[in-house]
């Protein structure tokens, strides 16, 4: 303030309007897009003794801002979303979060009506903030919290979850994820990247997250009969030594889906399940490492959480 007053030469006692003047102008500031910058200048009227004061609001929008996009679908769901903007990655991101509320090939109808709000830096890959779609049976929304999870707006977790048992809970762990474990038929060390389960020939395997199916492989020398399931870019699922297969490579499976029958195929010493997972290519023990799941927020956490994401509602109603 005071640098303010001596540029522009004011007295002490019109220092009042002054400040009640960016006041009333600062309680408009939008503060979700853009930082407001107050330009102040000094007005005389022509007999130069009184003095009265404007302020113009310019908007500087900071390195990251957020985009909003929408559009109609018209037919085909990617490609109404590459019309309207969206790059494949955002597409697929999209999809995901919605894939255990909305059947993407069956329940999207010409007219219905997406949104996105994105955020990022000038030539860099655009971050996906909120999603919405409002279709014919209802209205569904995405928001990102700061933990980076996805939350519908009354807290339930979105996007990818996962299940740790292919075969229920019902069945005996027989050998657990050791990198140093001695094979039992070669003798050496081999180690095992996977959890076994001791379950009868014929036992229905499924799918522990929704997927597609890369390999679906019979006879291998090792694995004998065993599938191999993506999600969301970065898991692999590897299910081995199966009796029988129900799912070919390409097809898209979902969690709880029945994807095969385990068995004793390939280099086994008795009929069991190897379950094995890997995240960005690396093995993971399926029984510790933590897995996005179906979780609810506390009472607690939802009401953060809706402190901090309201900016984003607001943005998209």
């Amino acid at each position: 303030m005071q640098g303010i007053v001596s540029r522009i030469k004011i007295r002490g006692t019109e220092i009042l309007g002054l400040v009640t003047v960016c006041a009333v102008m600062l309680s408009v500031v939008n503060p979700v897009l853009a930082k407001e910058n107050l330009i102040i200048r000094q007005r005389q009227d022509h007999d130069r003794h009184a003095t009265d004061y404007g302020v113009n609001v310019t908007t500087e929008l900071p390195a990251a801002t957020i985009k909003r996009i929408e559009g109609t679908i018209q037919g085909n769901f990617y490609r109404s979303g590459r019309a309207a903007g969206l790059s494949p990655k955002v597409l697929q991101r999209f999809v995901t979060l919605f894939q255990r509320q909305i059947d993407f090939s069956r329940d999207l109808r010409t007219g219905d009506h997406f949104e996105v709000l994105l955020t990022g830096t000038s030539g860099s890959n655009p971050e996906l903030l909120a999603a919405r779609l409002h279709l014919t049976k209802g209205t569904f929304t995405a928001l990102k919290d700061q933990d980076g999870q996805f939350y519908t707006e009354d807290g339930l977790r979105l996007g990818t979850s996962f299940s740790r048992y292919p075969v229920g809970k019902g069945f005996r762990i027989s050998s657990d994820f050791n990198l140093r474990r001695v094979h039992p038929v070669t003798g050496k060390i081999s180690p095992h990247k996977g959890t076994d389960w001791a379950v009868p020939v014929g036992t229905p395997v499924k799918a522990t997250a929704a997927g597609v199916v890369v390999r679906a492989v019979k006879n291998h020398p090792q694995a004998g009969n065993y599938i191999e399931i993506k999600t969301a870019g970065r898991y692999v699922t590897r299910f081995l030594h199966l009796d029988s297969l129900n799912v070919k490579s390409g097809d898209r499976v979902k969690k709880g889906q029945i994807i095969g029958r385990s068995g004793n195929s390939g280099l086994s010493t008795g009929p069991h399940l190897h379950y094995e997972m890997s995240i960005d290519g690396l093995a993971v023990d399926v029984m510790k490492v933590r897995l996005p799941d179906d979780s609810l927020l506390s009472d607690t956490e939802l009401a953060g959480f809706k402190a901090r994401t309201e900016k984003l509602v607001v943005l998209m109603d």
